[in-house]
């Protein structure tokens, strides 16, 4: 009946409203240059590449290739006399995890990687918040790994900020 017909003209000029309210959005998104997951680029470009070198790391170490295997326990960098041992003085993980730290704080704070105001949305706030606190953790999570892995990501990230 009538209370239908006006149920669907209230649903009709609601999604009217959103389609343009998004289209809107879109718009000034593009004017400004703001693409929300420019956030997420460096992050996910990293992964592959660092999960790929430290099951590599493992092969070696598990025996797979003796040969490098053994240049790496006799190779040394630093305070760092086995590669395939963890760092005894806990140096790499701590510098890694405040590198991690910078670079979210860099990446965040540059208006130029993902638009003008992306920089100060909810989400970006968010994972900000959500990296730098992975950040703090991650002289634990890196604390166990063969020093060949922590100098890997140490100058990875040292990379990253440039």
């Amino acid at each position: 009946g009538v209370m239908d017909g006006m149920v669907r003209e209230a649903a009709q000029a609601q999604m009217s409203l959103l389609k343009t309210t998004v289209a809107t959005l879109r718009g000034i998104f593009r004017l400004h240059k703001v693409n929300l997951l420019d956030i997420f680029k460096s992050p996910l470009m990293q992964i592959p590449v660092f999960w790929y070198f430290a099951i590599d790391i493992r092969k070696i170490i598990n025996g797979s290739d003796p040969a490098l295997a053994q240049q790496l326990v006799d190779s040394s960098f630093l305070w760092i006399t086995d590669l395939t041992e963890p760092d005894p003085w806990y140096g790499l993980p701590i510098i890694t995890g405040l590198l991690l730290y910078w670079n979210v704080e860099t990446a965040v704070g540059k208006k130029a990687l993902s638009g003008e105001t992306s920089s100060q949305s909810r989400m970006a706030l968010f994972l900000k918040d959500a990296f730098q606190s992975l950040a703090v953790f991650m002289p634990c999570f890196m604390a166990q790994q063969p020093s060949g892995v922590q100098i890997y990501l140490t100058t990875s990230m040292l990379f990253s900020l440039l």
